[in-house]
């Protein structure tokens, strides 16, 4: 129960940091299966005027404002969006994904995509697996 509380905890402290700097944000927490680490995604209208850099640096910034060094040290990653691309990323997503990044959440398909088009550091194992269960 206590590794939820951080995600809850963490999101709601990103989103308030968000706040006092005037970007109105939602602010999701994942868990990574397998570790103690969290992904957020934050989803913000004052981010259309920003290109993908701008959000990625104002938004590490904030975590690294809001956060203390351990607790943003547990920050895995930052996806950040605006409204309009928040529900097509949804969609294109699954709530379940291969090789265990993401198991059981939204990330999942892009370490999907990753391992079926041989890109990703699994991708050579899976396959081995493949054609292990195949022969």
């Amino acid at each position: 129960m206590q590794e939820r509380s951080f995600g809850a905890r963490a999101a709601r402290t990103l989103r308030r940091e968000l706040k006092e700097q005037g970007v109105h944000a939602s602010v999701d927490a994942e868990p990574v299966f397998g570790t103690r680490k969290w992904r957020f995604v934050v989803c913000a209208a004052r981010y259309r005027t920003m290109n993908d850099a701008e959000r990625r640096d104002f938004t590490w910034s904030a975590v690294r404002h809001a956060l203390s060094g351990t607790d943003a040290r547990r920050v895995e990653g930052v996806v950040t969006m605006t409204p309009s691309e928040r529900e097509p990323w949804r969609r294109a997503t699954t709530p379940h994904s291969l090789a265990g990044a993401g198991r059981g959440g939204r990330f999942g398909s892009r370490v999907k995509s990753s391992i079926q088009s041989g890109r990703g550091q699994r991708a050579g194992v899976v396959r081995a697996r493949m054609r292990a269960s195949s022969a």
